[in-house]
C-alpha cells in the first residue's frame, strides 16, 4: 500500500521526466532541466549590476556639465572652489563677491552648480559685484511683510552712564512683543525731540525725519538752546530718514535794494511775514532780488539769526520779520524756494 509520502515523489518523479523530454528531448537525462536556466539568470543579473557600477563610477570620475549652461541669466557656482560667477552677453566668465551680486547681476534666482574643470575652460572677465553684500540670502517666504519695523531708544537710569544708550529695532510683532509696545511712549503729532547721538551732533526728530542741527546759534535761533538732549545709538539713528541740515543761512546780496511790497521798500534778505487769516498763520517770505521767496518758520529763524545778513537791517535794530499784508504779498513778484535759503 502506497503511502502519501510515495504518491508525491512518484508525482515529482513523474513531473521532472516530461519537463526534460520537453526541454533536452530525453526523459532519463541526469541533469536537472532548469539548471542552465538558472545560471543564466544569475549570470545575466550580475552582469547587468557590473555594467551599472562601470557607468556610475565613470560618472563620478567624469561628470558632464550641466544642460545649458554657458549663457547669461544663471547664478554658477564651482562645485569645487565654491565660488560665484556669472556669464556676459559675450560668454566671458565674471567672478563675483557674493551671492547677493550674483543674483542682481543675473536678474535671476536659478543657480547651477558647475565643476571648476569645466569652468577653467570658459574665458574669464574682471571681478564685480558688491563688496560686503551679504552672501547668503532668506527666502523669499521667510520674509516679514505684515509687521512694520519699530525702533526704539532709551537712556538708562540702572546702568552706569559709561554704558551710554539702549537700542532696539523691533522687526516682527509678536503677542509679548506687541504688549510691550503698549508701554512705550509716543510722540504725539506737531511734537518733536532732541537726541544725541555718541559723536555729540544733535538731531531734531519730528514727523519721522531726523534733522541734523548746526552749533550753538542754530540751537539759539530755532530756540533750543536749553532743551534736554536724548541720548541715542548710532543704530536707532540710522532707521530714520534723514532731511536736510538745519544751519544758519546766508542770503546772497544781504542788504541791496529788493522788491516794492506795497508801500514797504524791502532790502535783500529781508524776512517778511503775512498774517493770514482765514488760513489762521502766518507766511514768511524772504527777499530776493527778483521777488519774495516762501519759507518756512524755522528758515526764517535760521536766517534772522545768521549775521551775514545783518546788512539787510542796517540802521533798524534787532533784526526781526516786517509785517506785511497779504494782498501786498500776491502783488509782489514772486521767485520759487532755492536751495541756499532751504534749512
Amino acid at each position: 500500500m502506497w503511502t502519501e509520502r510515495d504518491q508525491i515523489q512518484a508525482y515529482q518523479f513523474l513531473r521532472r521526466r516530461l519537463v526534460s523530454a520537453l526541454t533536452v528531448a530525453d526523459a532519463n537525462h541526469p541533469v536537472a532541466p532548469n539548471r542552465r536556466l538558472v545560471f543564466g539568470v544569475v549570470l545575466g543579473g550580475v552582469a547587468t549590476l557590473l555594467t551599472a557600477a562601470g557607468f556610475g563610477i565613470s560618472g563620478l570620475l567624469q561628470p558632464s556639465p550641466p544642460p545649458d549652461w554657458k549663457h547669461a541669466g544663471l547664478v554658477i557656482l564651482d562645485k569645487d572652489g565654491g565660488g560665484h560667477f556669472v556669464l556676459d552677453k559675450d560668454g566671458v566668465l565674471h567672478p563675483v563677491a557674493n551671492l547677493a551680486s550674483a543674483r542682481l547681476l543675473a536678474n535671476s534666482t536659478k543657480t547651477v552648480s558647475v565643476a571648476g574643470t569645466l569652468l577653467r575652460g570658459a574665458p574669464r572677465g574682471a571681478a564685480l559685484g558688491i563688496p560686503a553684500a551679504p552672501d547668503t540670502l532668506p527666502n523669499p517666504a521667510d520674509l516679514i511683510a505684515d509687521a512694520a519695523a519699530v525702533g526704539c531708544s532709551r537712556a538708562t537710569s540702572d546702568l552706569p552712564k559709561v554704558t551710554g544708550p539702549v537700542a532696539a529695532l523691533l522687526l516682527e510683532h509678536t503677542a509679548q512683543a506687541t504688549a510691550a509696545l503698549g508701554a512705550l511712549t509716543v510722540v504725539p503729532d506737531g511734537r518733536a525731540l532732541l537726541v544725541q547721538d555718541p559723536k555729540g551732533d544733535r538731531f531734531l526728530i519730528t514727523a519721522g525725519v531726523k534733522y541734523k542741527l548746526g552749533d550753538r546759534p542754530t540751537l539759539i535761533a530755532l530756540g533750543y538752546q536749553n532743551t534736554a538732549t536724548l541720548p541715542v545709538t548710532d543704530s536707532w539713528l540710522t532707521t530714520l530718514p534723514a532731511g536736510r541740515d538745519l544751519n544758519l543761512v546766508a542770503v546772497p546780496d544781504a542788504g541791496k535794494p529788493g522788491p516794492h511790497v506795497g508801500d514797504l521798500r524791502t532790502k535783500v534778505g529781508q524776512i517778511l511775514a503775512a498774517d493770514n487769516p482765514v488760513a489762521g498763520r502766518s507766511g514768511y517770505y524772504l527777499v530776493r532780488a527778483a521777488g519774495l521767496e516762501p519759507v518756512s518758520q524755522a528758515q526764517a529763524a535760521l536766517i534772522l539769526a545768521a549775521t551775514a545778513n545783518a546788512p539787510a537791517y542796517a540802521g533798524e535794530g534787532m533784526p526781526a520779520a516786517k509785517p506785511v499784508a497779504v494782498a501786498d504779498v500776491a502783488a509782489a513778484p514772486s521767485v520759487p524756494p532755492g536751495d541756499d535759503a532751504a534749512g
